[in-house]
Protein backbone atom coordinates (compact mmCIF):
# COMPACT_ATOMS: atom_id res chain seq x y z
CA UNK A 1 0.00 0.00 0.00
CA UNK A 2 1.08 3.54 -0.82
CA UNK A 3 -0.05 6.03 1.45
CA UNK A 4 1.59 8.94 -0.68
CA UNK A 5 3.37 10.72 2.15
CA UNK A 6 4.34 14.31 3.21
CA UNK A 7 7.14 16.20 1.65
CA UNK A 8 9.14 18.16 3.76
CA UNK A 9 12.67 20.18 3.87
CA UNK A 10 15.65 19.41 6.14
CA UNK A 11 18.24 22.24 6.33
CA UNK A 12 21.83 21.02 7.42
CA UNK A 13 23.87 24.44 7.79
CA UNK A 14 27.42 23.89 7.71
CA UNK A 15 27.57 20.61 5.39
CA UNK A 16 28.23 20.38 1.99
CA UNK A 17 26.54 18.02 -0.25
CA UNK A 18 28.64 15.06 0.08
CA UNK A 19 27.99 15.58 4.25
CA UNK A 20 24.20 16.06 3.53
CA UNK A 21 23.67 13.28 1.26
CA UNK A 22 25.70 10.99 4.20
CA UNK A 23 22.91 12.32 6.65
CA UNK A 24 19.97 11.90 4.10
CA UNK A 25 21.45 8.08 4.18
CA UNK A 26 21.61 7.60 8.12
CA UNK A 27 17.81 8.94 8.17
CA UNK A 28 16.92 6.72 5.46
CA UNK A 29 17.86 3.91 7.08
CA UNK A 30 16.40 4.81 10.33
CA UNK A 31 13.72 5.18 8.73
CA UNK A 32 13.44 1.87 6.99
CA UNK A 33 14.74 -0.48 9.80
CA UNK A 34 11.69 0.96 12.40
CA UNK A 35 8.62 -0.56 12.70
CA UNK A 36 5.78 2.01 13.15
CA UNK A 37 3.07 1.26 15.43
CA UNK A 38 0.31 0.56 13.02
CA UNK A 39 1.99 0.56 10.12
CA UNK A 40 4.91 -1.74 10.23
CA UNK A 41 7.29 -0.39 8.19
CA UNK A 42 8.23 2.33 5.52
CA UNK A 43 9.97 3.80 3.11
CA UNK A 44 11.80 7.07 2.16
CA UNK A 45 12.93 9.54 -0.68
CA UNK A 46 15.27 12.20 0.09
CA UNK A 47 16.42 14.44 -2.81
CA UNK A 48 19.93 16.25 -2.10
CA UNK A 49 21.03 19.79 -3.02
CA UNK A 50 23.52 22.49 -2.23
CA UNK A 51 22.75 26.35 -1.97
CA UNK A 52 25.25 27.88 -4.43
CA UNK A 53 25.84 31.58 -4.83
CA UNK A 54 24.00 32.95 -7.96
CA UNK A 55 20.49 30.38 -6.16
CA UNK A 56 17.38 31.97 -5.34
CA UNK A 57 15.03 30.43 -2.82
CA UNK A 58 12.94 29.30 -5.98
CA UNK A 59 16.25 27.98 -8.16
CA UNK A 60 17.12 25.54 -4.76
CA UNK A 61 13.76 24.62 -4.16
CA UNK A 62 13.33 23.38 -7.80
CA UNK A 63 16.58 21.91 -7.57
CA UNK A 64 15.62 19.63 -4.67
CA UNK A 65 12.08 19.28 -6.03
CA UNK A 66 13.98 17.64 -8.53
CA UNK A 67 16.16 15.72 -7.12
CA UNK A 68 13.64 14.48 -4.83
CA UNK A 69 11.19 13.43 -7.77
CA UNK A 70 13.66 11.27 -9.11
CA UNK A 71 14.37 9.21 -6.08
CA UNK A 72 10.69 8.94 -5.21
CA UNK A 73 10.75 7.54 -9.36
CA UNK A 74 13.51 5.44 -8.88
CA UNK A 75 11.82 3.82 -5.56
CA UNK A 76 8.25 2.68 -7.29
CA UNK A 77 10.54 1.12 -9.80
CA UNK A 78 13.32 -0.84 -7.95
CA UNK A 79 11.69 -0.74 -4.28
CA UNK A 80 14.57 0.78 -2.33
CA UNK A 81 15.66 3.54 -1.10
CA UNK A 82 18.22 5.40 -3.10
CA UNK A 83 19.94 9.18 -2.34
CA UNK A 84 19.48 11.76 -5.08
CA UNK A 85 21.72 14.77 -5.48
CA UNK A 86 21.72 17.28 -8.02
CA UNK A 87 24.45 19.92 -8.67
CA UNK A 88 23.85 23.47 -10.05
CA UNK A 89 25.13 23.80 -13.04
CA UNK A 90 25.47 27.59 -14.44
CA UNK A 91 24.03 27.97 -18.07
CA UNK A 92 26.21 29.52 -20.53
CA UNK A 93 25.46 32.99 -21.78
Amino acid sequence: MDGGGEEFMIITPNQNKSQAKQFANRLRQIIENHVFPYVGSVTSSFGVTELNDTDNINSLFKRADQALYTSKKFRKKSGEGLIISISFQESKR
